[in-house]
């Protein structure tokens, strides 16, 4: 299917999880044929984490053996959350450029693209993730009810994403939108539309869970054997290749569902919304794309 077929598909109907499937891997082998460095990205980031985790073990197993445990406080754990966070920012930042060049690239206003703010969102979404992790960790170390609490924060952390931030990380990556903004949009959006991603998303995991059982199982006398020495390097690879393929596809089926759900949105609601980006001749990332603007616009109208 070529890119014209594709955005007739997305914009045209409501797809269904069946048809959110069918129109990601579509997205899929137009991405893997016209921006193949996408993939090779995904590649080298799925490749530097096993890496970096490697590499991070064998040095905590040297400290251990060494027994200098203040080298391990004051070197290797600072090393390690810096690295962990650096590659975090930077894989933030790739995701955001994909979605955003993808997403105009299916509403074919490609031309239209701009880098400009995705840095700094992806600083912005790096951070959060930092910080909730800090909070559960805090938490998780005091005495007795530590484990409770956390566990009360990790369930109020699941139900606010289920209500309001299943299409957060989408808007604020593609549209030009503050991150409050980007919060009212995805809970507008999330209203009626919250069990076709999750839905979708479990069906996506199970099948690759089962995919990965499939694989893994017929050969796993041969990766034990490889599993130790040089023969680790070749299936670190092998097992980069296929999860970058993985991760470039569910990353494409969210892109599909966004849009195709934002256009059901938008059409609902035509020109009344606050939200409509449908109805603009273009989306201008030079400038701040806020909604009190778009509403000005509307008014003015």
């Amino acid at each position: 299917m070529d890119l014209k077929n594709l955005r007739e598909k997305v914009f045209e109907k409501d797809l269904g999880i069946g048809g959110y499937f069918s129109a990601a891997f579509d997205l899929f082998k137009i991405i893997l044929k016209e921006d193949k460095m996408f993939a090779f990205l995904q590649f080298v980031f799925v490749l530097m984490s096993f890496i970096g985790l490697l590499v991070a073990y064998a040095l905590l197993i040297m400290f251990l053996y060494s027994g200098n445990f203040v080298l391990i406080f004051l070197l290797y754990i600072p090393m390690f959350f810096i690295g962990k966070f650096a590659l975090s920012i930077a894989y933030s930042y790739f995701v955001a450029y994909f979605f955003r060049k993808v997403a105009l690239k299916v509403e074919g206003k490609d031309n239209k693209f701009s880098p400009k703010g995705i840095f700094t969102k992806a600083l912005v979404i790096s951070g959060i993730g930092a910080g909730v992790q800090i909070i559960l960790f805090v938490l998780e170390k005091i005495p007795f009810i530590g484990s409770f609490f956390n566990f009360l924060v990790s369930i109020g952390i699941i139900v606010i994403f289920i209500w309001a931030l299943l299409y957060f990380c989408d808007v604020y990556y593609i549209r030009d939108l503050a991150l409050l903004e980007s919060f009212d949009y995805s809970l507008e959006l999330s209203k009626g539309n919250r069990l076709k991603k999750i839905i979708t998303e479990i069906i996506l995991v199970v099948g690759i869970v089962i995919g990965l059982v499939i694989i893994i199982l017929p050969f796993s006398n041969i990766i034990r054997s490889f599993s130790n020495g040089i023969g680790l390097l070749p299936l670190v690879i092998i097992f980069s290749l296929i999860l970058s393929l993985i991760f470039l596809y569910c990353q494409t089926i969210q892109i599909v569902i966004f849009l195709n759900v934002e256009n059901s949105y938008l059409q609902s609601k035509e020109e009344n919304s606050n939200y409509n980006f449908e109805n603009r001749e273009e989306i201008d990332y030079t400038d701040n794309q806020s909604l009190e603007n778009i509403q000005n616009e509307y008014e003015n109208k």
